[in-house]
């Protein structure tokens, strides 16, 4: 890679940021289509978010993934948001064009095009435990999908009530606030979907009781640097499964689509990240 002048930025803005796999795969699609691009992983605090955004407007930027905890208080700061970004009420990736910031969400339509690569969720129950940043973007995903019924399990009542409301499908979806209420429901459910942080790190719990799993189910986790509790649970009582690898990939490819107007080259990308991850 040639750095100089005329090279175009990307980065990644996150607090921690050390645990990003996103370079991997971007860097390797820029050396793939000789594309005069570099991405940087960037430790943004808090507090410093605003300045952050503000600065690179001045910078030869092309644009930026918004990682935790930063998706839903970039808002405050983007000039243009996309419609579907407004719906989910957060940010992962931003388009840096004429000084402008507009903000777009990449995760909805990559979680589904991971999930629908092992399930297609017409028709079905569909059980999400955690409406934050990643439940926020699934279940806006899946609400545009022809599903059943969706549950959505969250003990804060304010997250899954905002997230019931951005979705407007009150036929279709309904909130779940007690662990009781949301076992009863996981038994009988077709897909059950862990967006939850539960099972990052190491000697984490299994996000929902084992005994609650069977094979007519599958178990789709947004969690990728490990196998968690879940996906072991998962494999033992038989269901199909996916972890979120899919989703970093496919939300990454939309991604790198907008800053740069070129075609992907998905299988490449799909090569850096297993690399990266062993």
């Amino acid at each position: 890679m040639k750095i100089n002048g005329s090279i175009k930025v990307v980065g990644i803005f996150g607090c921690p940021i050390t645990h990003t796999l996103s370079p991997f795969m971007h860097n390797k699609a820029f050396d793939f289509l000789k594309l005069h691009y570099m991405y940087l992983p960037f430790h943004v605090e808090p507090k410093d978010l605003k300045t952050a955004l503000e600065g690179i407007k001045c910078l030869n930027f092309a644009g930026l993934n918004i990682t935790v905890p930063h998706k839903e208080n970039a808002l405050k700061y983007i000039d243009e948001i996309d419609a579907a970004a407004v719906k989910i009420g957060a940010i992962n990736t931003v388009v840096i064009k004429n000084g402008k910031l507009k903000g777009y969400n990449t995760d909805g339509a990559g979680f589904l095009r991971s999930l629908k690569s092992g399930f297609n969720p017409k028709n079905k129950t569909v059980l999400m435990l955690g409406a934050g940043g990643a439940g926020k973007a699934a279940g806006v995903a899946l609400s545009a999908e022809k599903i059943k019924h969706l549950f959505i399990y969250d003990p804060d009542k304010i997250k899954a009530k905002n997230l019931y409301l951005n979705i407007g499908l009150p036929k279709k979806v309904t909130i779940i606030a007690d662990k009781t209420g949301m076992e009863r429901i996981a038994v009988n459910a077709d897909l059950i979907i862990n967006t939850t942080p539960v099972g990052m790190h190491s000697g984490s719990p299994c996000v929902i009781n084992p005994k609650l799993l069977n094979r007519k189910m599958y178990v789709y986790d947004v969690i990728y640097n490990r196998e968690t509790e879940l996906i072991k649970s998962a494999k033992k009582a038989g269901c199909k499964h996916s972890d979120g690898l899919g989703m970093l990939l496919y939300q990454g490819v939309a991604a790198f689509e907008l800053w740069t107007g070129k075609k992907a080259p998905v299988k490449e990308m799909h090569k850096a990240l297993l690399k990266a991850l062993k």
